[in-house]
């Protein structure tokens, strides 16, 4: 099964993440990698994503219409937040995590119940990954982790192979290039 990483269980809160605040969706959808987020913006077609990082680092600059870029940063954050938080959006994770629900309680049949985590985008095959039991992963200092198709394939592959996650939540990650944002 193929699950949503709004099932994973943030490591630092102990949350599922589809019901984390705010400032966890800002981290997501706000200070992302560059590479995460120009990827982002082609799945939206969001042009606004594009004007809030404009604006958000002329407000940051200081300059002369900085209050007024303060302001609308404020406001397209708010509307990210809200969008995410929408039901619409939402309706994914919690299938997914009642799905893993009734999985858990079924050891007859054989299943392992796979949600990529945050960062998961296109990319180029490393065949380096690791797995983690139902939590998102996340580095020492707490930053998300992701992993690109490449490798993601190549870790379905060797479950299928293996079984090693029979009756398992997982979620994997791997090597990517980020710029910081």
């Amino acid at each position: 099964m193929f699950g949503n990483l709004g099932s994973l269980i943030d490591p630092e809160t102990g949350k599922v993440t589809l019901d984390q605040p705010r400032e966890t969706w800002e981290k997501y959808i706000i200070t992302g990698p560059l590479e995460h987020l120009d990827w982002l913006r082609g799945v939206l077609g969001s042009r606004a994503i594009d004007a809030y990082y404009y604006l958000r680092d002329y407000a940051r600059s200081g300059g002369f219409l900085s209050p007024i870029c303060r302001i609308y940063t404020k406001t397209v954050e708010d509307m990210m937040v809200k969008m995410m938080s929408s039901e619409p959006t939402l309706t994914m994770p919690h299938a997914c995590r009642t799905a893993v629900y009734f999985f858990k309680r079924d050891l007859e049949i054989a299943w392992t119940f796979l949600s990529p985590p945050w960062y998961y985008r296109p990319g180029p095959k490393t065949e380096t990954y690791g797995t983690i039991k139902e939590h998102q992963p996340v580095d020492g200092t707490g930053k998300y982790l992701g992993i690109y198709t490449g490798d993601l394939a190549v870790a379905v592959a060797d479950e299928a192979e293996t079984k090693a996650k029979r009756w398992t939540h997982w979620s994997c990650f791997g090597k990517q290039q980020d710029s910081a944002r």
